[in-house]
């Protein structure tokens, strides 16, 4: 028999009882269940079980799935340059041959238009509007073959045609690590560009 760990979202305190200060009734909050599949005899002791990285899923016993690297240089988002490099630089430095992907291709960014928009004050947006459609199709031509798409920018931008790909098959979520929100309205905007304002856009 396997082991099964089960995790559950934090629920309010004093769920299903009166608050004395108000007399309310707490409203039921949906718990999410993660299940983790642990192998006999990889469950860690009870003392051990809070420590970080002690219900790590052995790769062994993980799906095997094939990654795939899209270059995607991509400095449409930015008024300057330089980012767009990274994809070369990383792969010269072994990163697909580390990770065992295959080098999908690369797909280049369309000439920049240092003049904003009109009507939304965004560098680049008519640029952006028709360049992210064709990301969203290399990504999905990666996800039609079964493969974990590793998409290199390239700016923030990028999360347009990537998560275009993936509203396309439905509603999926998105993990966005930054050392910005990423959240500006348009007419919030400091000077134009959409790298500060792409999740406001994909949500």
């Amino acid at each position: 028999h396997r082991a099964r760990h089960i995790a559950a979202a934090d629920q309010p305190q004093g769920f299903g009882k009166g608050h004395a200060a108000s007399g309310r009734q707490s409203a039921p909050r949906r718990t999410r269940v993660l299940y983790i599949t642990v192998p006999p005899g990889k469950a860690p002791a009870l003392s051990d079980r809070n420590r970080p990285g002690a219900w790590t899923v052995p790769r062994s016993i993980m799906p095997a799935r094939r990654h795939a690297i899209l270059e995607a240089p991509s400095t449409l988002g930015l008024a300057t340059d330089g980012v767009e490099q990274l994809p070369g630089h990383l792969l010269q430095l072994g990163l697909a041959e580390r990770v065992g992907a295959r080098r999908a291709g690369r797909l280049e960014a369309p000439i920049k238009d240092p003049v904003p928009d009109p009507a939304t004050g965004t560098l680049n947006a008519h640029a952006m509007a028709a360049w992210s459609p064709r990301l969203a199709d290399a990504v999905e031509a990666i996800l039609d073959r079964g493969e974990f798409p590793i998409i290199l920018g390239g700016d923030c931008t990028i999360v347009l045609g990537s998560m275009l790909a993936l509203r396309r098959r439905g509603r999926h979520g998105l993990l966005f690590i930054d050392g910005n929100a990423d959240f500006f309205q348009p007419e919030a905007g400091p000077n134009g560009e959409g790298a500060a304002r792409d999740l406001a856009y994909v949500t």
